[in-house]
């Protein structure tokens, strides 16, 4: 699985600007220079997890937020999903679960 630098610098110049923070004051912030800063948010430079998490904690936001695609749109799917496991009988679920863990190994094995 490759780490889509781009992104997740995307998403950390949309938090910092949904604060109204300049790229200075949250480098100054997170102790990094304002063209490192830069350099991360246009995806030029991985993000060591250090600063990411000081960067996160400077925007008030959390690490995964930042590192997977369509938080909230996967957030509210995980829910609805889940929503929908409960209803089915204990056995029905485990069922399920066993499947979906044979496509999560065929998924990986796949890769």
């Amino acid at each position: 699985m490759e780490i889509d630098y781009v992104a997740i610098g995307k998403r950390i110049q949309k938090a910092r600007k949904k604060k109204h923070m300049t790229q200075r004051v949250l480098a100054e912030s997170v102790d990094i220079s304002a063209s490192h800063l830069s350099n991360i948010e246009r995806g030029k430079k991985p993000v060591g997890l250090l600063t990411l998490l000081k960067i996160c904690n400077a925007l008030n936001i959390t690490a995964d937020s930042v590192l997977i695609d369509n938080y909230e749109q996967n957030a509210e799917a995980v829910e609805a999903a889940s929503t929908s496991f409960r209803e089915y009988r204990q056995k029905d679920r485990e069922l399920a679960t066993k499947v979906m863990e044979t496509i999560m190994k065929l998924i990986d094995d796949y890769k």
